[in-house]
């Protein structure tokens, strides 16, 4: 009987129509308040959080540390791009941790000029260079994994997904500005900029040409565009005080 109801019309129907539901904007946003309240939210799941993040941050830069000596050490910060988006990610994480401790909801983390700037960037970072390995991978998958293996491959291809994934719960507890964005987008492409037009570039096995760069350009556009649509804004009242 239970196999019957469960696949009766009216229960196939109520189920299209929650799904119909995912539709609504204001939905989607309570459905990642909720998911962000009960990552963040708990301070053992927030610590524990961190703590992989900066794990994360040392596992990245191993990846870069053989060729750091050939880059400017002021340049540092634009060439090891994964490594600085988690290192993003945790200090916007560690923002959350007075409100938390004291035993406040993440969701209602109080927000300020300088903590739209702060977690627009990493928004951005994390968006865009979780999907950048996509397109540096894939554009000459032999040179990787007939080098390193299928299990490296997969590895950082799901290993960068999970950044996607955590920037999408960041507008769950912070906002942004036209100014927040506006920075985003002027650093993420100044990076571009130090990692092709100066040739300043992660280690790649081949050479990036142009697609790898004109893809890179269009994910800084569309991290700050996809930002700009997640991100609600920060109140006129609060963006115009004096917070820095």
């Amino acid at each position: 009987m239970g196999f019957f109801s469960e696949y009766h019309p009216f229960s196939i129907v109520s189920k299209l129509a929650r799904v119909a539901q995912l539709r609504d904007r204001r939905v989607r946003r309570r459905i990642r308040d909720i998911i962000a309240e009960e990552l963040f939210g708990d301070a053992v799941s927030l610590f524990t959080l961190l703590g992989i993040n900066i794990v994360g941050v040392l596992v990245g830069l191993r990846y870069y540390i053989d060729t750091m000596a050939a880059v400017p050490t002021f340049l540092w910060p634009f060439y090891a791009n994964s490594p600085v988006a988690v290192a993003f990610a945790t200090v916007a994480l560690s923002t959350l941790v007075p409100t938390v401790g004291s035993g406040g909801r993440a969701t209602e983390t109080p927000v300020n000029n300088p903590l739209t700037y702060l977690h627009t960037v990493t928004f951005v970072w994390l968006v865009k260079y979780g999907l950048w390995p996509l397109a540096a991978l894939n554009l000459r998958p032999e040179a990787y994994i007939g080098a390193v293996g299928k299990l490296w491959y997969w590895g950082v291809l799901s290993s960068h997904l999970l950044f996607v994934g955590l920037a999408l719960l960041l507008p769950a507890v912070s906002r942004t500005s036209r100014g927040a964005l506006a920075a985003a987008l002027g650093l993420s492409l100044l990076t571009d900029f130090v990692s092709y037009g100066l040739g300043y570039h992660p280690p790649l096995g081949y050479d990036p040409g142009i697609v790898l760069p004109a893809i890179t350009v269009g994910l800084s556009l569309l991290s700050t565009a996809v930002a700009g649509r997640s991100f609600r804004r920060l109140p006129r009242s609060v963006s115009s005080r004096a917070d820095w």
